[in-house]
C-alpha cells in the first residue's frame, strides 16, 4: 500500500474523531455541565454545543424532564366559616 494513501487515511480518521469529540448533542430535556480542566465553566442547554478538543469535557449528564409523583390520598379537615 502506496505510504502517502495510508497517511490520508490516517488523516481522515483523526479528523473524524476529533470532529465527533468535539461537537456534542444534547437531547431536549437533558442539560450537560462542561469542565475546562476539571473545574466547571458552563452548562449546555438542549441543542448542539462545540466544545473546545482537549480542553474541555462534559462533566455531568442531568434529567431536567418533570417527574410524575404519586401522592396517596389523605384526610383533611377543615374549619367551617
Amino acid at each position: 500500500m502506496d505510504t502517502s494513501l495510508l497517511f490520508t487515511v490516517a488523516l481522515v480518521v483523526l479528523a473524524f474523531v476529533l470532529l465527533f469529540s468535539v461537537v456534542k448533542i444534547v437531547p431536549q430535556g437533558r442539560e450537560m455541565t462542561v469542565e475546562r480542566f476539571g473545574k466547571y465553566t458552563r452548562t449546555l442547554a438542549p441543542g448542539i454545543s462545540i466544545l473546545t478538543p482537549f480542553v474541555e469535557r462534559i462533566g455531568r449528564r442531568m434529567n431536567m424532564m418533570e417527574q410524575v409523583l404519586d401522592v396517596p390520598q389523605q384526610e383533611v379537615i377543615t374549619k367551617p366559616w
